[in-house]
C-alpha cells in the first residue's frame, strides 16, 4: 500500500524516548512494513542497506526489538497489520462498487464476467460452487479477523484458494469457509498475540 493513515499524537506518545536516529529507523521501518505488505526480513545488514541506514544496525535492531515482534517469516508489526487488512477491505469494496457502477451504465466491469441479476443470486444461493474466479478477501472476513485476532490473513487466503482449487472443494459459502480455514489453520501459520501496544 502507498498509503497509510498517521495519528501524529498517538505515535508522539509511544516514541517520545527515542534519539533522533531511532526515530529515523522506526519511520523508515514502518514505511517499508506498509509498502510491502509483509514481515520484514531478519536479514539486518541487508535491510540496513534497503532502508539507507547504513552504520546504525544498533539502533535498527534496537526499534525493531522494541516495536515489531520475530515471528517465521520475519519481523512483524500487529497494529500494522490490522491497518493492512482494513485497506484490502476497503480495496476490495472499491472494485464492487466500481464493478457496480459499470453494471449500471449497461456495460459488465473491466476484467471481470457477467455479474447476474440479483434474481439469479437467489436462485443460485444454496448450490455448491468451486472457488468462484473473484473471490476476494471480503470486508466481513476482515472484520471477523480483527474481532477474533487473526493475523496473515493473506497468507491464510492464499493458501486456502490453492487448497480449495488443488482438491477441487466447493461449498455455498465461502466466506464462511474461509474464516473456517482460518479459525482450524490450514497453513499452519503461527498466530502471534501482539504483547505490547505497537505503532
Amino acid at each position: 500500500m502507498h498509503y497509510y493513515q498517521f495519528n501524529i499524537g498517538d505515535y508522539q506518545s509511544h516514541t517520545k524516548h527515542l534519539t533522533p536516529i531511532e526515530d529515523i529507523c522506526y519511520r523508515r521501518l514502518l514505511d517499508f512494513y506498509y509498502l510491502h505488505e509483509q514481515p520484514i526480513p531478519n536479514d539486518i545488514p541487508k535491510l540496513t542497506r534497503l532502508l539507507l541506514l547504513n552504520g546504525y544496525t544498533k539502533q535498527v535492531q534496537a526499534v525493531l526489538h522494541e516495536f515489531f515482534d520475530l515471528s517465521d517469516d520475519g519481523w512483524i508489526n500487529h497494529r500494522a497489520d490490522e491497518e493492512i487488512i482494513r485497506y484490502q477491505g476497503f480495496s476490495e469494496a472499491g472494485k464492487r462498487g466500481a464493478a457496480m457502477r459499470w453494471l449500471k451504465g449497461g456495460y459488465d466491469a473491466p476484467n471481470q464476467g457477467p455479474m447476474g441479476n440479483k434474481k439469479q443470486k437467489t436462485i443460485n444461493k444454496k448450490q455448491k460452487t468451486s472457488v468462484p474466479e473473484n473471490f476476494e478477501i471480503s470486508q466481513r472476513v476482515i472484520d471477523w479477523a480483527l474481532e477474533h485476532k487473526y493475523y496473515n490473513l493473506k497468507k491464510h487466503f492464499d493458501n486456502f484458494v490453492l487448497a480449495a482449487q488443488s482438491k477441487g472443494y466447493q461449498y455455498v459459502d465461502w466466506d464462511a469457509a474461509l474464516m473456517n480455514a482460518i479459525r482450524n489453520n490450514w497453513a499452519n501459520i503461527p498466530n502471534i498475540k501482539p504483547n505490547q501496544v505497537a505503532l
